[in-house]
């Protein structure tokens, strides 16, 4: 799903008097995928600012996305690597490697698979991504219907027939038709949860992370409707845009996290420190207490050997 843009130049002397054709011949896998947009035709200093700014919109700003995701990843990994207790670090790492696998299909041109295994992948890693979206949340907000996720996980799994099915045709008539309408369920479910959430217990983290999954959930609406022909499909794909938002709000809050958690095991460590000091002065305080007594019983003692001495010696 390609939707870049591309730019051509020839010799003006090839244009003759009168009438001219070009021709354009569009090669696709499967004949309903193809698509060329709009043409057009201008010296070549009046096209290149157009194409630069469409080229980075549509291709660069995508790869340097998905290459952030794929770093943060990286870095969200060795969070959860240092505490294992906190699932939710590497949910997050695992679905922003997911979701930038599943970039690749925007700019990747030659593609390292055959065309049935890339689309199978394609479609496959956007179910997990929202499966995963709906088990951060869970873990995140701290409740979840243990029944809901199971069948999430169960359907996932089914998910993975795409790669059995026999053609690229078939993966793409029963993707887009029945996984894209079973992940805007899942999709849903994931905004009215966090509504749900929000609404019985007001607190920003849960209005935030509304607010960045109701663009993903829109324009992954947009997203079904285009690859299924239902909207213009020149439009292009934009669900890609909406990680944005939600991979800075989603970092800030993990960063936030693991931050709270290295000054609260500080404080810990200062506290235990300051109780060991106080602990250590309170046995010396115990200790000189103790000698004093001792000498006073040794004072006492030699006392009572003069006297008893003094008594014989009278």
């Amino acid at each position: 799903m390609l939707g870049g843009a591309l730019l051509f130049s020839f010799s003006s002397k090839l244009l003759q008097p009168g009438t001219n054709e070009i021709e354009i011949r569009v090669k696709a896998e499967v004949p309903t995928q193809g698509l060329m947009d709009q043409l057009y035709l201008a010296p070549q200093h009046q096209l290149i600012s157009p194409y630069q700014w469409k080229r980075f919109v549509r291709v660069e700003l995508i790869q340097w996305i998905t290459l952030g995701m794929y770093t943060l990843a990286a870095i969200i990994l060795a969070f959860w690597i240092a505490r294992p207790k906190d699932v939710i670090y590497g949910l997050f790492a695992l679905q922003l490697a997911i979701w930038a696998t599943h970039n690749l299909n925007l700019f990747v041109t030659e593609i390292p698979t055959s065309a049935f295994f890339w689309e199978a992948m394609t479609m496959s890693t956007l179910g997990w991504v929202v499966v995963l979206m709906i088990f951060f949340n869970h873990r995140y907000i701290g409740s979840g219907n243990k029944a809901i996720e199971r069948f999430i996980i169960v359907f996932s799994m089914l998910g993975l027939g795409l790669f059995l099915l026999p053609d690229t045709q078939s993966i793409l008539n029963y993707g887009y038709k029945m996984w894209d309408a079973f992940l805007l369920v899942f999709g849903v479910y994931a905004i009215s949860y966090l509504g749900l959430a929000h609404y019985r217990k007001p607190h920003i983290d849960t209005y935030l992370m509304l607010l960045a999954g109701i663009p993903i959930l829109v324009f992954g609406f947009h997203d079904i409707l285009l690859v299924n022909h239902i909207i213009d499909r020149r439009e292009g794909l934009i669900i890609q845009y909406g990680v944005i938002p939600a991979i800075i709000l989603f970092s800030w809050f993990l960063i936030r996290r693991f931050v709270h958690s290295l000054n609260l095991a500080e404080n810990l460590t200062e506290t235990l420190e300051q109780r060991v000091q106080e602990k250590e002065q309170e046995i010396q305080s115990q200790y000189n207490t103790l000698q004093t007594l001792e000498n006073e019983r040794v004072i006492s003692e030699e006392r009572e050997r003069i006297m008893r001495d003094m008594h014989d010696g009278l």
